[in-house]
């Protein structure tokens, strides 16, 4: 929408300015409070990513060799030459730095500095690492980070709903999807990802609601994913031709801010790896046809790692977006989310990278603009309620029944994939593969939620072949 307009969608905000804080403010405490008393879960690829935030705090810069040394992270020494690196880790000219991209520690220095003032850190008291107190300091910190995503879903929502309906929507994303599942259980990149492309997002929507015009912040958030995620240059590009198309003038700002973002990148990988990007970047994987076809299947149906079978609300949401379209205010933005979130799972499967904890994680960075398309979606049934051609009273009941039987089900998801499934590290999972069919039900994680609320049955001991079997197989 051009600059100046306005919209008569944005009645919708009018109001008391300290209901909508107030709301803003009792949503983040509430999810904070149900994300860090969940269980943690193991850390993955975020292992040392609060060390190293810890570590720029204490002077060491990148380096985490002072805090790793004699604690058996360390890799081949001369005392043990067998040992292996962690994964997570990597030297480079004598230093021992973390692996993947630099964003998640560098942003999450205030909030790491504010825990360690509270005396909670991933150092012992011999001012070494220890890996379970980085675990309790990452679920902290990750805790708070998603529990804010939820309140810019909030925002996003109140742009095309009511408080009530915003504050709903805001708790179903943060209760009904990887919020929960994923970004809450750890410093994944994800966890600053989804947080920083969601204020990205409600940036724009001011920008199309004839707000004020922010690029240089709109490419400092940008600039900032980045260094997060360095796949999110596909939505800083994305973003980038979207003002030139509708908000020409100002596009060099925006440009110019993002470049400044890129640079320091530059800057940062040339000084510490003397090379232009570092070595997670370079990182090679194959892109095959069927790797792509079962990347994305993973992506979106597996019971492991299914966008929509971790969320099934979005069924909802698409049927009636694809069914109904959008209101004409919101194409373009309508428009420019289809093209991110269909580019980001074609990325995404065709890179196959389907491991990890249970839940959707890959998909987790689209969690904002999902949850604003369910905004959309509400919108539009609502008008099409008032409209002319309004749906009869039965099927108004039957699409609210269908629309919380899909509610209850991500929440169902979300409880077993936190509460069972990530808990048994994989052991439920492995022994239904193993003994179970393929359309096995025990295999959904709404399963593992009923049975984390003691409504179904654990998993049955694993099937063994009869002695007739195990001699006709010899």
């Amino acid at each position: 929408m051009p600059q100046g307009s306005t919209l008569p969608e944005s009645r919708s905000l009018a109001g008391a300015p300290w209901i909508e804080w107030l709301v803003g403010v009792g949503l983040a405490v509430l999810l904070f409070a149900i994300y860090v008393s969940s269980p943690p879960g193991k850390l993955w690829d975020s292992q040392f990513a609060a060390l190293t935030s810890e570590a720029i705090l204490e002077g060491e810069g990148f380096d985490l060799a002072r805090f790793l040394a004699g604690t058996g992270w360390e890799g081949p020494t001369a005392k043990d030459p067998a040992a292996e690196l962690p994964w997570q880790l990597e030297r480079v000219d004598g230093k021992l730095l973390y692996l993947f991209p630099p964003g998640t520690p560098v942003l999450s220095l205030p909030l790491v500095a504010a825990a360690r003032a509270s005396g909670i850190s991933s150092l012992g008291a011999d001012r070494r690492y220890d890996s379970s107190r980085e675990r309790r300091l990452q679920l902290l910190v990750a805790s708070l980070l998603s529990a804010l995503t939820a309140v810019v879903v909030f925002r996003l929502a109140r742009h095309e709903v009511g408080l009530r309906a915003g504050l709903a929507i805001a708790l179903i994303a943060g209760l009904g999807s990887s919020l929960w599942t994923i970004a809450s259980r750890e410093l994944w990149s994800h966890t600053w990802s989804a947080l920083l492309l969601g204020a990205g997002w409600l940036e724009l929507l001011r920008w199309e609601s004839g707000k004020a015009q922010r690029p240089l912040l709109l490419g400092a958030i940008a600039g900032a994913a980045f260094w997060v995620r360095p796949s999110n240059a596909w939505f800083a590009a994305a973003w980038a031709l979207f003002v030139f198309l509708r908000y020409r003038p100002q596009t060099w700002r925006l440009v110019a801010s993002g470049a400044v973002g890129l640079g320091a990148y530059w800057a940062w990988s040339l000084h510490l790896s003397g090379a232009l990007f570092p070595s997670y970047i370079r990182m090679s994987r194959p892109w095959t046809v069927g790797a792509f076809a079962h990347g994305m299947s993973e992506a979106l149906f597996s019971t492991h790692h299914g966008l929509f079978v971790y969320s099934p609300i979005l069924f909802a949401a698409g049927y009636v977006v694809l069914r109904h379209g959008v209101p004409a205010s919101r194409r373009p933005l309508a428009l420019l989310g289809a093209v991110l979130i269909l580019g980001h799972l074609v990325l995404h499967a065709a890179a196959g990278a389907n491991w990890g904890p249970d839940g959707s994680r890959l998909q987790h960075d689209l969690v904002p603009i999902l949850a604003w398309f369910g905004a959309v979606a509400l919108r539009r049934q609502r008008e099409l309620g008032t409209g002319l051609a309004a749906p009869s009273q039965g099927i108004r009941l039957a699409a609210r029944a269908l629309t919380a039987v899909l509610v209850v089900a991500s929440l169902l998801a979300s409880i077993g994939s936190v509460f069972v499934g990530q808990r048994m590290m994989g052991r439920y999972r492995a022994g239904l593969e193993s003994s179970y069919g393929e359309w096995e039900l025990r295999r959904l994680p709404q399963y593992l939620g009923l049975r984390a609320l003691g409504l179904a049955a654990p998993l049955p001991a694993a099937k063994r072949p009869s002695h007739r079997e195990s001699a006709a197989a010899d």
